[in-house]
């Protein structure tokens, strides 16, 4: 019997390198606002260093200092501000990229199981001729014996 071909192997073949490129973009989106959120953190506690040093400035009452620490922590504030909506858009990427990784595996796995129901049947048919011809050949050994022949 012949061997077993999928007619949808190519198909299959490319769902599969689809799904692979999605699951890299969706690592990479997963990176970037990790990333983000690191740079995130770190501007959080800067700010917060800044606002302990502007009150240790104003209970010495050096003016000068807190106005410019002020100046600062308003600039910190708003690159704050920035890396919030960075953070937010790339989480909005992250989530339409993880979308499309699992729409990809989702039409990838489709078709892994009719590929494996093809194969199942496959299978079956190939163990039901194979008994067949095992079945003519018992049969025709036995033909000659029944027949009263003697050697």
């Amino acid at each position: 019997m012949r061997a077993f071909r999928f007619s949808l192997e190519p198909v299959l073949s490319y769902r599969r390198q689809v799904e692979e490129l999605r699951k890299r973009e969706f690592a990479l989106a997963h990176r970037a606002a990790q990333e983000q959120l690191q740079v995130l953190q770190r501007l959080y506690a800067e700010e917060g260093s800044a606002k302990d040093d502007l009150r240790d400035l104003e209970r010495r009452l050096e003016i000068v200092d807190v106005l410019a620490q002020r100046r600062y922590l308003f600039g910190l504030g708003r690159r704050i501000q920035n890396g919030r909506e960075v953070y937010r858009q790339r989480t909005e990427v992250q989530a339409r990229a993880r979308g499309a990784y699992v729409e990809s595996r989702r039409a990838r796995r489709v078709l892994e199981r009719l590929r494996e129901r093809k194969l199942s049947d496959w299978s079956m048919l190939t163990v039901r001729e194979e008994q067949k011809l095992t079945d003519e050949v018992a049969a025709r050994a036995r033909a000659p014996w029944e027949a009263g022949w003697t050697a």
